[in-house]
This record gives C-alpha cells, sequence and structure tokens, in this order.
C-alpha cells in the first residue's frame, strides 16, 4: 500500500481535500511510514488506521505557514507518529495549542500508550472538562484499545519509571488513567 493511501486512512475522509495536500507535501518530502503494528480505530462510527511509526528527515515549521489551520492540524498528527521522540512532543504541542476535535484524539490516545513522560506531562492538562466528550466518544467506540493504552501505561511505569516513582499514584500516567475512567463513568 502507498504511503498517500495510508495517510488518507489515518483521517476520516470528510478531511480527504486536506488531508492529499498534506499527503503530497510529505511525499515530496521523501516520508516512509513504518508497514506493520498500525493502529486501528473508530471515530464516529467510521473506521480510520493511525499509523505507528513515520519516518522522515526534519521539517522547517516556516514551511506550515502555507497550509490551513486544518491542514497543520493533520500535519501535526502525523508528526506525533515520526520516530524521534523530541519530533513527536514538538508536534504534540502545537497539535495542543489549537482546539481539539475528534480526528486528532486517536494520534493524542496513541501517544499515552507510549513510554516518554515529559509527553504524558504535555497531555495531562487538556484533559479536562473542555474535552471529556471528546476522549470518552472516542473510549466507548474503542473499547479494546482503550484497554490496551491504560495497560501500556502501567506497563511502562513498571519498566521505566518504577525506581523514580516506587509508588504508582505518584506517577503521571496514573492521573491520566484516572481522568480518563472518570471521562467514561459521566
Amino acid at each position: 500500500m502507498s504511503n498517500h493511501l495510508k495517510l488518507i486512512r489515518a483521517f476520516p475522509k470528510a478531511l480527504l481535500d486536506d488531508v492529499l495536500v498534506i499527503s503530497k507535501y510529505l511525499e515530496s518530502k521523501k516520508i516512509k511510514i513504518h508497514e506493520s503494528s498500525q493502529c486501528e480505530v473508530l471515530i464516529h462510527h467510521e473506521h480510520i488506521v493511525v499509523p505507528s511509526r513515520i519516518y522522515i528527515t526534519q521539517l522547517q515549521c516556516i514551511e506550515f505557514h502555507n497550509f490551513s489551520l486544518t491542514q497543520r492540524q493533520i500535519l501535526w498528527c502525523i508528526l506525533t507518529r515520526h520516530h524521534n521522540g523530541f519530533v513527536r512532543q514538538r508536534a504534540l504541542e502545537r497539535l495542543l495549542k489549537t482546539d481539539l476535535t475528534s480526528f486528532m484524539i486517536p494520534f493524542i490516545f496513541q501517544l499515552l500508550g507510549e513510554y516518554v513522560q515529559e509527553i504524558l506531562e504535555a497531555i495531562e492538562p487538556i484533559l479536562d472538562a473542555n474535552n471529556q466528550g471528546l476522549f470518552a466518544a472516542f473510549m466507548l467506540q474503542n473499547p479494546k484499545y482503550d484497554q490496551t493504552t491504560q495497560s501500556r501505561i502501567v506497563s511502562y511505569w513498571n519498566e521505566y519509571y518504577r525506581i523514580k516513582y516506587p509508588n504508582f499514584n505518584d506517577f503521571i500516567g496514573y492521573k491520566i488513567l484516572n481522568k480518563l475512567k472518570s471521562f467514561v463513568l459521566s
């Protein structure tokens, strides 16, 4: 499957025109998308497939000013899948400065299941009443993925952060899990 088609499948059909613009841009930058282990989820009952990792050289943010806000949000979503954790974090930080919409949630949610504490710390503040509905809807439509992600948070704490945070309750992932659980229960 071509990279172009992989990117199209990562977003709802309503964003097709904007995704095509970003896909063409990323193709010109020689994007490579990892072949295996993709995140298959639903957004408003529409099946999407988020890449696990992308490989691309460093992009210059100055180039992004030619894109609409939605196109930049799509680009930042894609860059949250970058193989370099620092690039993922910068893309996430840019994305979080905008109003969240449902198409962004799978990309943000996927980051919750990774081992980078600084990324968890960037996400935790936006898990609030303003975004509760977006996250709750995503989790309710994707219960297996939700459970897998929550298990990964615990697993990564156990593997990488247990010495620094002997009590799981002190780890940022614990706060995130509590917020996510409260979203679904509300």
